[in-house]
């Protein structure tokens, strides 16, 4: 998503895995986000946003507003101040892959467990004639898988990214992601930008002296919610994730990032 301030008039283009989340907690203390996911279903988002609207197999759907770029949005971004944050594509990519792995975790061992407990309790209500009970177990059940089952696609897709070890996923996915039901994940981060147009690229690595800059720009008085950013500001050029890639998978990235590296200044690693 993107977080707009009418106020303060500044959009933050959110790139995946960057500390996103955490910026906009931060700002959230203090700022309202005039952007609203929901919006995609009114006319005011179609408005705001060009590609509100897709077609596939000739119909028309709106699109899902997780992780929208510069070229999405209309003349605001020549408005208003912009800015994102990106992050070396070694750990960001393998962000990513735990991220997967989260979602895969709580499906298995949070969401199906309960599943059974509901199901448990609905046949013990029903042995002990508890009839408020089993309405009541019948409804949760209901609304549970009601739940799973909109993001069932997505935890089977997950499972079969990562059933491999990171590097086997790498190496037998890399050149397909992008073109999956999660692409955006996975896209170059300078397709988010328009580099006429942003007018600050603060660096994850970097996160608390940037964001200060950020704050201190538009006054802002909020301690920053730096909750899942380690060490935000002890980048010595060494890539915290390194230790997870074999030399396979770094030439991947090399190539699949290779605009990121140069035009961010990351260093690449050469085998």
């Amino acid at each position: 998503m993107v977080f707009i301030s009418d106020k303060y008039r500044f959009i933050f283009i959110h790139i995946p895995k960057t500390g996103g989340q955490t910026i906009k907690k931060t700002l959230k203390q203090k700022i309202e986000n005039n952007f609203n996911h929901k919006d995609c279903k009114s006319l005011e988002y179609a408005f705001l946003f060009k590609n509100c609207i897709k077609k596939k197999n000739n119909i028309n759907y709106f699109r899902s507003p997780r992780h929208l770029t510069m070229y999405d949005m209309n003349n605001k971004v020549d408005e208003y101040f912009t800015f994102t944050f990106v992050r070396n594509p070694y750990d960001r990519y393998y962000s990513i892959y735990n991220h997967f792995k989260k979602r895969i975790y709580k499906f298995l061992c949070i969401l199906m467990p309960i599943n059974v407990v509901l199901i448990i309790l609905l046949i013990y209500s029903i042995i002990k004639k508890q009839y408020l009970a089993v309405i009541l177990s019948l409804v949760l059940i209901l609304l549970f898988n009601i739940y799973i089952g909109i993001y069932l696609e997505y935890f089977k897709w997950s499972y079969r990214l990562i059933k491999n070890d990171f590097n086997r996923f790498t190496i037998e996915n890399i050149n397909k992601l992008e073109n999956s039901i999660f692409g955006d994940l996975y896209k170059e981060q300078y397709l988010y930008i328009d580099e006429k147009k942003i007018n600050f690229i603060g660096r994850q690595e970097n996160f608390s002296n940037d964001m200060n800059k950020i704050m201190k720009k538009f006054n802002i008085k909020s301690n920053i919610k730096n909750d899942n950013i380690r060490n935000p500001n002890n980048y010595k050029g060494f890539y915290k994730y390194i230790n997870k890639y074999n030399k396979e998978s770094i030439d991947l990235i090399n190539k699949k990032y290779d605009i990121d590296f140069k035009k961010f200044q990351y260093k690449k690693l050469v085998n």
